[in-house]
This record gives structure tokens, sequence and C-alpha cells, in this order.
């Protein structure tokens, strides 16, 4: 699994050198602080979201009308999460519940286990978090999940 500083720096990938990106409430303090200086209050070519929910649909649950607000007018939408919920549900589901649910827009999903692309297919595995194999991401997640030809490891810095 990673730790919150390696899926910052992860995230900050994420934003290509010269990108702008608006940063979404909830997320956690070193993803926030790793791409402060990048981060806008105009807006970003990359929203960077923490989610409760995200579907095979590009569909995300996020906390607030405001986090809604940011990922409906995103160009591109990143969400980080832990890959469960504080309580051991699965955050990658076959259809979003909740208050704050915005429809179709999610690209890219980072948790502490994968890097995951959001497709027409659903979802794509392309990266592995160390020592975490494509069938423990599986078993963590309610939908299925399919297997990117190119899955690979993701590059973990020393924290």
């Amino acid at each position: 699994m990673l730790s919150e500083q390696q899926l910052a720096e992860r995230a900050a990938d994420e934003v290509a050198n010269g990108a702008t990106v608006r940063l979404g409430p909830g997320l956690p303090a070193p993803v926030t602080e790793r791409l402060a200086p990048r981060s806008t209050q105009e807006q970003g070519d990359v929203v960077v979201l923490a989610a409760e929910q995200v579907s095979p649909a590009g569909d995300v649950v996020v906390g607030d009308a405001s986090a809604a607000e940011l990922a409906r007018a995103a160009e591109r939408v990143v969400v980080v999460m832990s890959h469960r919920a504080p309580d051991g549900a699965p955050r990658l589901v076959r259809h979003c519940e909740g208050e704050h649910v915005v429809r179709g827009v999610v690209s890219r999903v980072l948790t502490d286990l994968a890097v995951i692309d959001v497709g027409p297919d659903g979802f794509v595995v392309r990266e592995l978090a160390p020592q975490v194999s494509a069938r423990d991401v599986q078993r963590q997640s309610e939908p299925t999940l399919l297997a990117g030809p190119d899955l690979k490891p993701i590059e973990v810095r020393d924290d």
C-alpha cells in the first residue's frame, strides 16, 4: 500500500508541467501540500478531488456541493482516495449512491493500492502499489476491474 506521502507524489505526477490544478476539499494533507504550489482559484486544467465512491461510468460521490461544482466544471477529474472506506466498504462501486453525485466526470482514480483509469469499458488498472497484486485490488473492489495491457508498478519515491 502507498502511504499518504507516496500517494501525494503520485498525484503530483498527474499534473503536467505548466498545468494548473484545482484542489477539492477533503484531500489528505500531503496531497494538498504537494499540489498547492500549482493550484489556482480559477478554472484549472485538472481538478483533484477526494471522494466517497467512484463507479465504472465515471460517476463520483463527493463530500459537498462545492466539490460537486468543481467536478462538473473540470476538463479532467482525478480522484485521490483510500481504496476502502473507514468501515471497510469498497469505494470503487457498481453504482454511486449519495447526496452529491456527479455523473460521468472521473477519468482517473488514485488509491493506496492502484492507479485506475475510467473509460468506456469501465475500470482499467494501470499501476499497482508495491507488493499489491491485481487480484488484491479486485478483492477490495465491488465492480469487475480490467488489467491494462501496460500494467506496471507505481514508481515509489522514498518517504
